[in-house]
């Protein structure tokens, strides 16, 4: 953990190995160091004298601050990484392409200059799914089930030819840091592993020089997207550069504040020229073909200076033109992107599969969704007419009469919490109804006009699904929902006594017990009962004890009472053996037969 997980190699940063480089006991990965050797400061005093290992050097947000077309950071990291670098400063900008299929590129421009020329200098990507090189382009899709982003990184500097890359770890757990491999694996303890199936791409500059410098892009689109937005670098002694869509970006090739003319071309009418890493104070913008020059304004804060120009070549100077008139720039406060705060068309993500719908109805308590679209991508076999709906998914069957309280699904009668109504082939059923007939993992997102449904994970969909699930003592961290998401990373959290979790199943079924996977299941025993009820009203309490205490965190311990008919399960916890906080994976009920 401390040589992997909680270190440098396993994140987003560059590394910088030099093999005779000591981290005490801990294993040489070529990144930044603990402040005080990992341990807290005592004092305020040691914290402020010791604890520094960074700053923020410019930032800015623009040209509107409510509804940016681009953020910018610089920030000078060298104190974390020791007395092995001279300097490393990274600058990112955040472009909104104001365009619904590439909605946004992160641009990062790195400088890193090490005492020794061969120490290794090293660009580290983090992702989840295992990346796809082609053409120059490294492809990373969504690795979620049901989602469909897609981040195309380039990389600009070092050249081709001077660079190499290379994808390490993935589902093996193994995460080679330089000559020692650590597995991370599942040990007796149930300890879960979330890193085990990550990957790291490492871009590294294979020439031996003490400055190296590197710039990526990386494009945010939908796997949908054919191709991405084409770019081109731009070379300029004093500045490197990115040009993408009507954008061009620029960076300092200093690690100074730049105070000198810069000399540049706008290829294209309405350009956006955003120039970072410039001394504050007034600068000079002059077209050399005519016009009069335009006196520009840079904070200390930003460092930056945003403009919209048209095709042509310009010069920027420091200080206040002195021949002639100048006027003040406009400032493109009232420049906004266009397609901010449009509302897409309702929609439903199935496994990753988008599906239009023609409605989506989101209240406090209910989600009712076009289902016939739904219905359709799934391959479900529906006939209807004025008064029946009667749909068929594998070997179960739901049945809904138009204008009544209540649905069937394999024979057995789920409550609604209004009637179902229909004309034609406009059909709303609630996302609930659906789900539990499909067993699939619902969520409902009203900002984004969408609906999911998420297959569970294999063997999930033994055990009946919720209608709705409530706990009497709310926590916004781990929501009652992650007890039943059918993911043991996510968990419901929340402390003190008398603390219910309660599941509806929407129906009466005969129920045996419940599998339920406890948070820390293998250090602590949790103390809790279940009730059961058939109408939500009177209860019954068929269990009373405690966990074992010894089971795997990966594995569900069963908690058995004799056969019963129940609607509604819940679990009353009373903390555990260690504290007062009551924490739960997955809660299971299992059904007699």
């Amino acid at each position: 953990d401390w040589n992997f997980n909680k270190r440098s190699i396993s994140h987003n940063v560059m590394l910088a190995y030099d093999p005779d480089e000591s981290y005490g006991n801990r294993h040489n990965d070529g990144g930044q160091h603990f402040a005080g050797g990992g341990k807290e400061f005592s004092t305020l005093e040691q914290l402020q004298e010791h604890g520094k290992s960074g700053s923020v050097i410019s930032h800015a947000v623009g040209p509107n601050p409510l509804k940016p077309l681009y953020s910018y950071i610089r920030s000078d990291i060298t104190p974390a990484y020791g007395k092995k670098l001279k300097s490393y400063q990274r600058h990112a900008v955040t472009l909104n392409l104001d365009d619904p299929d590439r909605p946004a590129a992160l641009l990062v421009y790195d400088r890193m200059q090490t005492a020794k020329p061969q120490t290794r200098k090293i660009w580290l990507l983090q992702t989840l799914a295992k990346p796809t090189e082609r053409s120059e382009q490294l492809i990373v899709d969504a690795a979620q089930t049901n989602d469909t982003g897609r981040m195309v990184l380039q990389t600009l500097l070092p050249q081709a030819n001077q660079r190499t890359m290379r994808c390490v770890g993935g589902p093996d757990g193994q995460n080679p840091v330089f000559d020692k491999t650590f597995p991370i694996l599942i040990n007796k303890r149930g300890s879960l592993t979330p890193f085990n199936d990550g990957y790291r791409t490492e871009i590294e500059d294979t020439q031996k020089r003490d400055l190296s410098t590197f710039l990526n892009v990386m494009q945010i689109m939908d796997q949908s997207v054919a191709n991405v937005l084409p770019m081109t670098a731009i070379q300029h002694k004093d500045m490197d550069g990115v040009a993408i869509q009507q954008w061009q970006v620029y960076f300092p090739k200093s690690d100074q504040m730049l105070n000198k003319l810069i000399a540049f071309n706008v290829p294209t009418d309405g350009s956006k020229v955003l120039m970072t890493g410039l001394q504050a104070g007034q600068w000079t913008l002059q077209s050399k073909l005519a016009g009069m020059p335009m006196i520009c304004s840079v904070t200390d804060e930003s460092g930056a200076l945003y403009v919209q120009l048209d095709a042509g070549d310009y010069s920027l100077i420091p200080g206040v033109s002195q021949v002639g008139k100048a006027a003040k720039l406009h400032k493109y406060t009232d420049v906004i992107p266009v397609n901010t705060g449009a509302k897409q068309g309702p929609r439903a993500i199935i496994s990753g599969k988008r599906v239009s719908l023609k409605q989506i109805v989101f209240d406090d308590n209910l989600c009712l969704v076009d289902a016939l679209p739904i219905f359709k991508a799934m391959n479900i076999d529906v006939s209807i007419d004025s008064n029946q709906l009667t749909a068929t998914y594998g070997k179960s069957t739901l049945i809904c009469r138009n204008g009544k309280m209540n649905c069937m699904i394999d024979g057995q009668s789920m409550d609604l919490l209004q009637p179902t109504s229909w004309q034609g082939q406009s059909v709303l059923l609630p996302l609930d109804l659906i789900a539990g007939f499909t067993q699939h993992k619902p969520k409902s997102q009203p900002v984004g006009n969408a609906v999911y449904l998420d297959a569970y994970p294999a063997g999930r969909n033994v055990y009946p699904p919720y209608m709705q699930v409530r706990t009497s003592h709310p926590n916004a961290g781990h929501p009652a929902m992650d007890a039943v998401d059918g993911d043991l990373s996510t968990y419901f959290a929340s402390q003190g006594t008398d603390v219910q979790l309660a599941m509806d199943m929407g129906r009466v079924l005969d129920i045996k017990g419940m599998d339920i996977v406890w948070y820390k299941s293998f250090h602590r025993q949790a103390i809790f009962t279940i009730d059961i009820s058939v109408n939500g009203k009177t209860w019954k309490q068929v269990f009373d004890g405690q966990s074992s205490g010894n089971i795997p965190q990966d594995k569900p311990e069963f908690f058995g009472f004799d056969v019963a008919k129940a609607r509604y399960v819940r679990i009353i916890s009373n903390g555990n053996t260690q504290n007062n906080w009551n924490s739960i994976c997955e809660a299971m009920v299992v059904i007699a037969n």
